[in-house]
């Protein structure tokens, strides 16, 4: 493992993707989102096997590239996704947005991108969701409740109810999750 800041330039054909490895601060482009322009982005996520995800604004279709392939895309059945998490070994995406036309119900999907089938592993009336898949094949949340309480749960990916384990602390903060700590 390694620290790995990855930012987005325009390119010729839409943006470019660098890497700047932290302890070299050494860069280099490792991909490209094509036909996006700067500020389109809505999140971006590395996928550990290699290659990226991608959320347009107003867009709500998943766009994903896996090393040496062409663009694909995910449709999520009636729901508006707002946050990306890459499985270990790159197999998958954790998925995390809102119901439509509402936007009144979280839902939290697993997306595997070999065969671009995406299902719901939860869903629940809570907001400001970060998520992570850990190593174990479980999705760590933080998640706000109705009540305005931040908690960290456990959503299993084999169907098993969620697990609450408490607050988690400073409740207006943002959260970015990783398998590492």
């Amino acid at each position: 493992d390694r620290d790995v800041l990855y930012y987005t330039t325009p390119g010729r054909d839409g943006l470019t993707i660098h890497e700047m490895v932290a302890s070299t601060r050494r860069g280099r482009t490792v991909g490209s989102v094509p036909g996006a322009r700067f500020g389109e982005l809505a999140d971006f996520e590395p996928l550990q096997g290699g290659g990226f995800a991608w959320l347009r604004q107003r867009d709500p279709l998943v766009y994903y590239q896996l090393p040496g392939d062409t663009t694909r895309q995910l449709d999520v059945p009636n729901t508006s996704i707002t946050f990306t998490n890459s499985a270990p070994g790159g197999f998958g995406l954790a998925l995390a947005g809102y119901s439509l036309p509402g936007g009144d119900t979280l839902r939290i999907w697993v997306a595997d991108l070999r065969t671009r089938k995406v299902r719901q592993v939860w869903s629940g009336v809570m907001e400001n969701v970060a998520v992570a898949w850990m190593p174990d094949g479980t999705i760590y949340g933080t998640l706000t409740e109705r009540q305005g309480t931040r908690a960290g749960w456990t959503i299993y990916t084999d169907g098993r109810p969620p697990v609450r384990h408490g607050l988690v602390p400073f409740a207006r903060a943002t959260y970015r999750i990783t398998a590492d700590g």
